[in-house]
């Protein structure tokens, strides 16, 4: 059901985008409006690890193939599965048990991160969340980009078989 998987990757990428808007003005007061040459050039170092590591790797190539057959694999049939398809894109729900247990792990993990990183007094606060503010934009371009892709390849190439996770 395309309008499911379509509204699961587009609510994964609101998830996305909110804590983007949260993270930009912090990594901008503490890398550009407080500029200093250690941190900024640290940023710019961590900016590049994260682009690779989170956005690349983490986003790119493992997360958004697995959401994206997450999201096609919604049939439609159960409205609760439609209704909490974000979360389904996410991993969190209505997966195999290795999925989930994974996607929960990294939910527990990230927000156990982000209350570490509150912790950091400005500028180094930014610079960390500079890097979180590449990746996670570098995985929301990817999310959307891969959703296109998908829309716009015939049925047939368009579809892959549901996976694991990764």
């Amino acid at each position: 059901m395309r309008a499911a998987a379509i509204w699961g990757v587009l609510g994964m990428a609101a998830m996305l985008a909110e804590a983007l808007g949260r993270l930009v003005p912090l990594a901008w007061e503490g890398v550009v409006v407080q500029f200093a040459p250690l941190p900024f050039a640290v940023a710019v170092v961590w900016c590049g690890v994260m682009a690779w590591a989170e956005g690349y790797r983490g986003f790119q190539q493992r997360f958004v193939p697995a959401a994206l057959d997450r999201a096609f694999a919604i049939d439609g049939r159960s409205k609760v599965e439609v209704v909490l398809a974000p979360l389904k894109v996410l991993g969190v729900l209505g997966t195999e048990p290795r999925v989930k247990r994974r996607a929960w792990i990294m939910v527990v993990g990230i927000t156990a991160l982000v209350l570490a990183v509150k912790q950091l007094p400005q500028p180094w606060r930014g610079v960390v969340d500079s890097g979180v503010v590449v990746g996670l934009g570098w995985g929301t371009a990817a999310l959307l980009a891969g959703l296109v892709r998908r829309l716009m390849l015939p049925e047939s190439l368009g579809r892959r078989p549901p996976s694991s996770g990764r």
